[in-house]
């Protein structure tokens, strides 16, 4: 992977991460909310994956950052 694929799935997965915790605030029974945590936990494991990918691969927060204007 490149540092431009990974700027964009870094991108994708700060978005997935946001939509997991708005599902999570809406579920509104045990399995809509077991589903929710399940979202959670894979997009934040995403998340982190990419970061340290991005760290690996000498990439700045502040680069990582930037890219939250788009």
């Amino acid at each position: 992977m490149n540092q431009d694929q990974l700027m964009i799935e870094f991108k994708k997965a700060r978005e997935q991460l946001k939509q997991a915790h708005e599902y999570f605030n809406f579920a509104l029974d045990h399995d809509q909310i077991d589903h929710a945590i399940f979202m959670l936990n894979a997009a934040e494991k995403r998340f982190d994956m990419l970061y340290k990918l991005a760290k690996k691969m000498q990439i700045s927060i502040a680069q990582l950052q930037v890219q939250e204007g788009d």
